[in-house]
């Protein structure tokens, strides 16, 4: 074979190893690449997972009064008690009101019927149902009080709000309305409570287990709480000042009868606050004005 031949063969040779290495160094490339782009979108949706579960802890403000915090659970075994999946548990209603007015002046305030406000209960159940009808028969009221205050300039919605709280996998939920006129407002309120596992309502006894109290502690734990908000309330009053025969026994007794009345007849209102607080509400007797004021109480272990 001549020199020119040899020099030939080998420029072959050398060329073809040149293709086969480029074409090896091109595959690495090529599959380091995807590596790398399929590792970013792994990431890219671990954040929004991330993302999307931090969105869920949600924080409710206060509705006019007390500082709330609640945390909305959404598993997907809740959400299947949701009537509206896109809601949460409780949301603002807006009922027909058919008033003349947006608002209206007494004195020097001004009554708004964007005040009124009253919660839908958004569980798919019999007892929410039921809930929502009560609840939509407090607007009515606040309603009908709005309109006289329109016709007669002299009553008026002193308020309709109301709070809710979620415990673990209880819903409560009170509303407080107040209306004035000649007199002074009264206070008024509707508490409900619900199991967002099963839609249904819970009674009392349910309740106050959940708050850590059970059959044989409740009752004593509750007049404790009441002795201490009557010594509260009559911390001004004198022995002279109670009517002939009474004196603040008479009325811490009566007030400790009423609550017992109500757990008898099943009339007792109560609801589970932040932290999942035992609250009732007791009408405590007291020897002025109309005698006895709803009064709403928190129960301590």
């Amino acid at each position: 074979m001549d020199k020119k031949s040899k020099i030939i063969i080998t420029l072959l040779v050398l060329i073809i190893l040149g293709l086969i290495t480029f074409l090896v160094v091109d595959k690495v490339i090529v599959k380091n690449s995807e590596q790398k782009n399929g590792d970013k979108v792994s990431s890219t949706s671990a954040t929004n997972s991330t993302n999307e579960s931090t969105d869920n802890n949600t924080t409710i403000g206060d509705n006019e009064g007390i500082d709330i915090t609640n945390t909305q659970e959404n598993s997907d075994e809740q959400n299947t008690l949701k009537e509206d999946k896109d809601k949460e548990y409780v949301y603002d209603v807006e009922y027909e009101s058919n008033v003349s007015k947006e608002s209206y002046k007494i004195g020097n305030r001004t009554l708004y019927l964007k005040d009124i406000k009253v919660p839908y209960i958004n569980i798919k159940s019999d007892d929410a149902e039921k809930a929502n009808k009560e609840i939509e028969d407090v607007y009515k009221q606040a309603i009908k009080q709005y309109n006289n205050g329109i016709s007669d300039e002299t009553s008026y919605v002193d308020e309709c709000s109301y709070h809710y709280y979620i415990n673990d996998n209880v819903l409560s939920v009170v509303i407080r309305w107040a209306f004035g006129a000649t007199d002074v407002p009264e206070d008024n309120y509707y508490t409900c409570n619900f199991d967002l596992k099963t839609g249904k309502k819970l009674e009392y006894s349910e309740v106050y287990k959940n708050a850590g109290f059970d059959s044989s502690n409740i009752d004593s734990k509750v007049e404790s709480a009441i002795n201490t908000k009557m010594k509260e309330k009559s911390k001004d009053m004198k022995d002279e000042n109670y009517p002939e025969g009474t004196n603040f026994d008479t009325y811490d007794k009566e007030s400790k009868d009423n609550y017992k009345e109500d757990v008898k007849n099943n009339t007792l209102k109560y609801f589970l606050s932040e932290d999942g607080k035992l609250n009732v509400v007791v009408e405590l007797s007291i020897p002025a004005g109309r005698g006895e004021f709803p009064t709403i109480i928190e129960i301590y272990k």
